[in-house]
């Protein structure tokens, strides 16, 4: 029983994992207050497989989400190299002013 109540608890992280705007959409349309209520019986009733399922999903999603991080971190980490090179480049072009003669 415990079970099946916290997969109705997982029912809308289920929704944000597919993307679904039922959570947004339901106000006073019971039409939509009757789905979510579906969704939390149909949850609850196979509370082992879907709490499997959502856990599986999020740590996939969590894994996704860390390797892109890494290849955009990577990317950043480039971009800075080549953004410092050129600012060394030019930095050499730059005449330098002689300050040790007094004003």
């Amino acid at each position: 029983m415990l079970a099946g109540l916290i997969a109705a608890f997982l029912v809308p992280l289920f929704l944000s994992v597919i993307s679904s705007d039922l959570m947004f959409r339901i106000g006073t349309n019971w039409s939509q207050v009757l789905v979510l209520f579906g969704f939390c019986l149909v949850a609850s009733m196979s509370s082992y497989r879907f709490i499997d399922a959502i856990s599986g999903q999020v740590l996939a999603t969590v894994r996704r989400a860390t390797e892109e991080a890494k290849t955009g971190t990577a990317e950043i980490d480039k971009k800075l190299t080549r953004l410092a090179e050129q600012v060394e480049l030019l930095s050499k072009q730059i005449p330098k002013e002689d300050h040790s003669r007094p004003g």
